[in-house]
């Protein structure tokens, strides 16, 4: 039997023997790991899913309240933990999916502590949460997200100064989607079982281990999510008021019709080659305090070409420099107050940046630690100004741009600060990464690398998210097995099938990768 095999068999039959275990003890991450782990939703209630102690597929739901937690469900049979994420995902106005006697479900009023209804499919539940949305399945095109919901997301970014980003922005043939909606996902090609594992699964796997190389794991992923620099977008861990907006923009033919993702089996990895003149992008919101709604601070696209990607970054202010002229702009009077005097003064002093240091030492083989600089910037008081700044605004590309630079080659990429509220969010590690094409491909030319390739103790156990050089799509149907280790789950969506938006074929060109891609 191979290094290893033994034990990842193991750990799969123990998911599996768990499905009827119902402990009562809290979750072996903390609920605050698990709540940080990801963007926050404009319309998902405030809920976290963790997998309970001692067991690697019961499920439970907390709501988050400003007084504390709630513990409202456990799922310990019909999709597990899968059933808790997909559940917790389809929440709106306050209502959830939950439990309802053996394999059946219920909605949940989480406001009034009261449940109505039983449905034998999860999937009818978390229609009626999702207040059953119009999904459009046509030629070239699905909805990912209901149109309702998406479009008072769209209408909040600003306009892009490039033609072909901002008509994807506006078009109606682009596809939008989040992490809710696309699920997150990496794939597992190495021992046995193989399959599809949502990005979560590494730390579920090797948390509630006690086999030295299924724990390593937890050194590569954490809760929810791929460790740094893999984990979300930009490489960050957010708060609680950033969500992420994705775009996906299929090319066409002379005849009109859509050109699909060519897709083919490397041996026992499923492999992507996007056509040329596809566009992916992202969208970046950061939620006001006072208002509660999202404004865009960044947009990023990036276009396929027949060998490489092109990427553009677009912001509002592209240095220091303008960002301090706009606040003038906008305050003529800013020096008679204390936190715009400090702003100002902050951006236009030649020896205000931090030293920084950004590594990741499970993934130090490939992300060596980055020198640079941070720019923190000072609070501003009054949201009403972040806003304005955020709004009124033309988005520019910022590529081959510095934010600051002082003497002695310091420099910074992009804003920063400790204010939960500003034009970044708090923490934002932007600044640490050259804008050039060279800087883009830091991590994204390390899609689909075996972990095996980085640590031999986790030989069986699968590859980092992502292909093509694109970490944020893929082209699997996710269900409730997609949150575990489950066996052959890998399946193709069936809506992108019918839209004519993948398709199988011989292998194509892909593009050039820095480790051999080589899979059972």
């Amino acid at each position: 039997m191979a290094r290893g095999y033994g034990v990842k068999l193991a750990a799969a039959v123990v998911a599996i023997a768990a499905c009827a275990a119902q402990p009562e003890a809290e979750p072996s991450e903390t609920l605050e790991q698990a709540a940080g782990a990801g963007e926050t939703h404009p319309y998902q209630a405030r809920l976290v899913c963790t997998r309970a102690p001692g067991s690697t597929l019961v499920g439970v739901l907390w709501e988050l309240r400003a007084n504390g937690r709630a513990k409202i469900a456990e799922f310990s049979s019909a999709g597990n933990v899968g059933a808790c994420e997909l559940a917790a995902r389809a929440s709106r106005g306050g209502r959830v999916c939950v439990p309802s006697g053996y394999g059946a479900f219920a909605v949940r009023d989480l406001a009034a502590g009261t449940t109505a209804g039983s449905y034998a499919a999860l999937s009818a539940c978390t229609s009626v949460t999702l207040g059953a949305p119009s999904l459009r399945t046509e030629p070239g095109y699905v909805d990912l997200l209901a149109p309702a919901e998406l479009a008072p997301l769209r209408s909040a970014i600003p306009q892009v100064a490039d033609v072909a980003v901002e008509a994807a922005i506006r078009g109606p043939r682009t596809i939008w989607y989040d992490e809710a909606s696309l699920v997150f996902a990496y794939q597992d090609s190495f021992g046995s079982p193989k399959g599809l594992r949502a990005n979560r699964v590494g730390y579920d796997v090797g948390s509630t281990s006690n086999v030295p190389d299924i724990r390593a794991l937890t050194e590569y992923f954490e809760p929810q999510h791929f460790k740094f620099p893999f984990s979300l977008t930009a490489g960050a861990t957010f708060e609680s008021n950033v969500y992420a907006l994705y775009f996906w923009l299929p090319p066409v033919d002379s005849a009109g019709a859509v050109v699909p993702v060519r897709m083919w089996k490397n041996r026992s990895h499923w492999q992507w080659v996007f056509p040329e003149g596809t566009m992916l992008g992202e969208v970046l919101f950061i939620r006001a305090p006072d208002d509660g709604r999202f404004r865009a601070f960044e947009v990023r696209a990036r276009r396929r070409q027949v060998a490489a990607w092109s990427t553009s970054v677009f912001r509002p202010f592209a240095s220091a420099a303008e960002l301090a002229s706009a606040v003038k702009a906008r305050r003529p009077a800013y020096q008679s107050a204390p936190d715009l005097a400090t702003l100002v003064a902050h951006l236009e002093s030649p020896s205000a940046l931090t030293p920084h240091t950004l590594s990741s030492a499970p993934y130090a083989k490939i992300f060596p630690p980055m020198s640079g600089a941070m720019d923190y910037l000072p609070p501003i008081a009054d949201p009403a100004l972040v806003k304005e700044l955020l709004e009124d605004v033309t988005l520019r590309d910022v590529m081959g741009t510095r934010w600051k630079e002082e003497g002695g080659g310091r420099v910074a990429h992009a804003a920063s600060t400790h204010a939960p509220f500003h034009i970044v969010p708090a923490e934002y590690p932007a600044g640490m990464f050259e804008l050039s094409e060279r800087g883009c491909r830091t991590c994204h030319d390390q899609t689909s690398r075996p972990l095996n390739n980085l640590d031999p103790r986790v030989v069986l156990y699968g590859e980092v998210w992502g292909e093509d050089e694109i970490f944020t799509w893929h082209p699997f149907a996710i269900d409730t097995s997609s949150f575990s280790v489950a066996d052959g789950n890998r399946a193709v969506n069936p809506r992108f099938v019918a839209a004519g938006l993948v398709a199988w074929g011989a292998p194509v060109a892909a593009l050039p990768k820095p480790y051999a891609p080589v899979y059972e």
